[in-house]
């Protein structure tokens, strides 16, 4: 048997008040649900609105969040890159159709010379 029924039974005069207590809170609890529903029917497009107003505010950040970051990653990679001064291999100029003079230009170049 539930320990509350067996308090309730033991204490008649308790009953009353627990009895009270819970039509008390039954009541409050009437009263509150019409006033929900009186603040429901007189300004419920003002409510709509707003709900709606923060629906789309929510989704307006959500969308800009998403939006603004960036697609592309960016990764450095380092890498030692070993210069060989005064050696030329003349197969691979020759491959690529380039002259002596060529090749020296685009040596000033790669060390950061302009041809202004």
């Amino acid at each position: 048997m539930y320990k509350g029924m067996s308090i309730l039974k033991k204490y008649p005069e308790i009953r009353h008040s627990i009895l009270y207590g819970l039509l008390m809170a039954d009541f409050v609890f009437l009263l509150k649900w019409c006033q929900w529903q009186f603040l429901i029917m007189s300004s419920h497009m003002e409510i709509y609105v707003g709900l709606i107003a923060v629906f789309f505010t929510a989704l307006g950040l959500w969308l800009s969040t998403n939006l603004a970051k960036p697609k592309v990653r960016t990764v450095i990679i380092e890498k030692e890159v070993y210069l060989q001064d005064g050696l030329i291999n003349e197969q691979e100029l020759q491959k690529l159709n380039l002259s002596a003079r060529e090749y020296e230009v685009l040596q000033l170049l790669s060390k950061g010379y302009t041809y202004c």
